[in-house]
């Protein structure tokens, strides 16, 4: 693959976060029309497809693509039952990724985020790093 340039690659990036904010624009529209079964199987291919594509963003040389699709699986599971997923999904979930700050990856409510800072209060370096997160 042939390495493209850093403003090239920052435009991309930005125009991928439009790019999935503009899909859950049409989600939430097609979801208002259920039961129209068409866009039932729309959604369900995006949904195939999105996860993939997640899927295929996580893997590392020598990670295991079962257990990295069923991380994703248990991460959808812990999104939906704790209710955070809103039309401004991207204020109310951080992602911390895998880190040597001793903090779990994963996906954080704002209650979640809340919790590791009250965890964490004594410890300037994890505080810092969770700022650092949010900031991103």
């Amino acid at each position: 693959m042939n390495a493209i340039p850093k403003e090239e690659y920052g435009r991309f990036k930005s125009e991928s976060r439009i790019l999935l904010r503009l899909l859950s624009v049409e989600v939430d529209k097609h979801n208002k029309e259920y039961p129209d079964w068409s866009n039932v199987g729309v959604l369900l291919h995006l949904r195939h497809d999105l996860k993939r594509l997640l899927a295929d963003m996580r893997l590392k040389p020598g990670s295991d693509e079962v257990e990295t699709g069923k991380e994703i699986e248990r991460e959808i599971s812990v999104l939906s039952n704790k209710k955070v997923m809103t039309e401004d999904a991207d204020f109310n979930v951080l992602y911390i990724p895998e880190n040597g700050d001793g903090i779990r990856e994963g996906y954080y409510s704002m209650n979640g985020i809340v919790e590791l800072l009250r965890k964490h209060k004594k410890a300037p370096d994890k505080i810092q790093f969770i700022a650092d997160m949010l900031e991103e």
